[in-house]
């Protein structure tokens, strides 16, 4: 847009140099010097225009560089902030994970702890039951040498 302004103030300095152009022609034949005067203002003015006129285009290019490098460089922060999101997704998932393995752990720790003491329990009834067999067998061996 603003390459479109500059373009139609360049077109309106054209016309504006062909009017004045005239008007010195007119000027310069009642008065030679102030003829030349007023064509040496108008040239003055227009190289300072069109120094201004190369000056905003410049700067406008620099702008758009600018915009450009910074575009690039919002997009490549986007882009880190969504990786960094997926991973922070991808780690609060695996904090899930292990969280419920966790419980999963200790429930099975419960239930081993259940079975530990099942099996000392029996193991105990079975002592008592080996112990209480021996003893039956000496009594019946003494039963049947008294016999």
């Amino acid at each position: 847009e603003e390459q479109k302004r500059l373009e139609t103030f360049e077109g309106a300095m054209e016309l504006y140099s062909v009017a004045l152009n005239e008007l010195v022609r007119q000027t310069s034949a009642q008065c030679v010097e102030r003829g030349r005067l007023l064509h040496q203002v108008w040239g003055e003015s227009m190289a300072v225009v069109r120094g201004l006129v190369r000056m905003a285009r410049v700067a406008g290019e620099r702008q758009l560089q600018s915009q450009r490098k910074s575009d690039v460089e919002l997009q490549q922060w986007i882009e880190a902030c969504r990786a960094l999101q997926a991973e922070a997704e991808a780690a609060k998932q695996a904090r899930t994970d292990l969280d419920r393995a966790h419980a999963d752990t200790r429930g099975m720790g419960r239930v081993l702890e259940a079975e530990t003491r099942r099996v000392q329990q029996l193991s105990r009834k079975l002592a008592t039951a080996a112990t209480e067999r021996i003893t039956l067998q000496m009594r019946l061996q003494s039963m049947h040498e008294t016999v």
